[in-house]
């Protein structure tokens, strides 16, 4: 009865022909008991049918030969093992938790603890800073506008009351953002496209934002205007496509970190948007050693086309920003997206692409 079980537990260790075996269960296959002359390892069948009194014959030196030969013939992959050795591991890694898990080459698996995430070893700095003032710039323009909007509101028809002025502002600010709602899902899915990618989007942003700006400025009639403010937020979708890129930038170790740079950009342009776009709405009158009559910049009667938008140069400002902007991201940004559905252009369907 003895016999049996160590008998099963040898051959449960060595079932299957490409199963290892450890150089110490090598005696335990080479001497099993031969059932007749003609055989150096009995078979399974024949160790089955043997009892406990058994006598267990010698093997010879050829026999107990052979039947290593076998037993390696039977495990090929056993002569392929090579001596584990321990990959030089940095400073500061762990040894492994379970020191005896190892590759099918007989490689010992080392499992290092990841760094952790701070601002020092964050990387991609500089894709990260990208981003950042891309999103610093969407919103000077917006924060710019607040500051003098009502008094160019005002300048287009000085009759209007109070009251209107205040809706007319409403609108105005309420457009851009409405339009960016709407097409936000449709540059979503654009993004999303390997033919376009979150890059292209977002230089499409920037761009038509800061074309959107020029109109602004330049702007005679309320009408004007929310065209021009309707537009640059039809064409921005700058938001989705920043925060997307810093997710697929950065591991996801460092999202709480990255993730914060967007906000604060925010707030960044908030605070420096009213400044500076205030100080240069109406030039001639703010400046006019600069751009007064016969000033540095201007003529006898100054600079013509400030006299007559005097909220341009404030838009131009904007614009100028969000241009530069542009070029660095065209220039530098590289672009996150790996896979996605292909779209078809020539059969371009914007309610296709937000399905």
């Amino acid at each position: 009865m003895r016999m049996q079980q160590h008998k099963q537990h040898v051959r449960q260790r060595s079932h299957g022909p490409d199963a290892l075996l450890q150089p110490n269960e090598f005696s335990a296959q080479l001497q099993r008991p031969s059932i007749d002359s003609g055989s150096t390892v009995a078979s399974d069948d024949a160790w089955d049918d043997m009892d406990a009194d058994t006598p267990v014959q010698p093997m010879s030196p050829s026999e107990l030969e052979a039947g290593v030969n076998m037993l390696f013939e039977r495990n090929s992959s056993l002569a392929k093992l090579q001596p584990p050795t321990l990959p030089q591991m940095p400073s500061g890694a762990s040894t492994p938790v379970l020191s005896s898990t190892s590759t099918l080459d007989g490689n010992p698996i080392v499992s290092y603890p990841p760094p952790p995430a701070t601002w020092t070893n964050m990387p991609h700095k500089d894709q990260l800073a990208i981003l950042a003032f891309s999103r610093f710039v969407d919103f000077f323009q917006m924060a710019s506008l607040q500051t003098y909007m009502v008094h160019q509101l005002k300048s287009f028809d000085h009759s209007l009351p109070d009251s209107v002025i205040s809706h007319q502002s409403g609108i105005l600010q309420g457009a851009f953002t409405a339009a960016q709602i709407i097409t936000s899902i449709i540059w979503g899915r654009v993004a999303d496209q390997p033919n376009v990618g979150r890059k292209m989007v977002l230089n499409i942003g920037l761009i038509g934002t800061g074309i959107s700006c020029v109109g602004v400025g330049f702007s005679t009639t309320f009408g004007q205007a929310v065209a021009w403010r309707i537009l640059g937020g039809a064409v921005n979708g700058t938001v989705g496509a920043a925060r997307t890129m810093v997710a697929e930038t950065v591991d996801k170790r460092w999202h709480s970190r990255a993730f914060l740079l967007l906000p604060v950009a925010f707030n960044f342009a908030n605070m420096l948007g009213p400044i500076l776009g205030s100080l240069l709405v109406d030039p001639l009158e703010s400046y006019p050693r600069l751009f007064g009559p016969n000033s540095t910049f201007g003529g006898k009667d100054g600079v013509h086309w400030l006299g007559h938008n005097p909220y341009a140069l404030a838009n131009l400002l904007s614009t100028a920003l969000l241009f530069l902007e542009a070029a660095v991201v065209a220039l530098y940004l590289r672009e996150t997206l790996h896979s996605g559905r292909e779209m078809a252009v020539s059969r371009f369907d914007p309610i296709q692409l937000c399905k």
